[in-house]
């Protein structure tokens, strides 16, 4: 499966969930609540299935799933990462938002989280300018603390389960 269609496809699907949660659009909700239904707070428990059948969004949990799959087999080796991650990146003259995609997305294979929103406009901006790559993002990432420090515990883990 294309990388860029699964993260198109969710996009679409959480475009869409959104507004039937929330009532409308993004800065236009209608609902106060969650479905005008749910409360704010979403105990810890049901953090993964928060509503309820009907109203969580398990075909996005399947993309989200799909995603990571295919992510993780771009990502492992750093000497031909560039490489295969240039597929994710838009061709020049795309918009800013694709390639705030490609940010999100590495973010997540690599850091397990969103980028912040100061990262995400400053990496986007770099890769459409062409005055930054993808490989080089991926380096960044690789070689920061918080990546070292899940690489560790990932390790710990697999040592005591396995």
């Amino acid at each position: 499966a294309d990388v860029r269609a699964i993260i198109s496809a969710a996009k679409i699907a959480n475009q869409k969930y959104f507004e039937t949660k929330w009532g409308s659009a993004v800065l236009h909700e209608l609902y106060d609540t969650p479905f005008d239904a749910f409360p704010l707070k979403i105990e810890w428990e049901q953090r993964h299935q928060p509503y309820g059948e009907g109203f969580d969004k398990p075909e996005l949990a399947l993309l989200e799933a799909e995603r990571r799959h295919i992510v993780s087999t771009l990502l492992p080796d750093s000497r031909i990462a560039g490489e295969r991650l240039a597929r994710l990146a838009p061709p020049a003259g795309k918009s800013l938002e694709e390639f705030e995609i490609v940010v999100r997305t590495i973010y997540k294979a690599l850091l397990q989280r969103e980028p912040e929103t100061t990262a995400i406009g400053f990496y986007a901006e770099k890769l459409r300018a062409g005055t930054d790559s993808i490989d080089n993002l991926c380096h960044i990432i690789r070689h920061s603390r918080e990546y070292r420090d899940i690489q560790a515990a990932r390790a710990t883990r697999e040592a005591v389960s396995g």
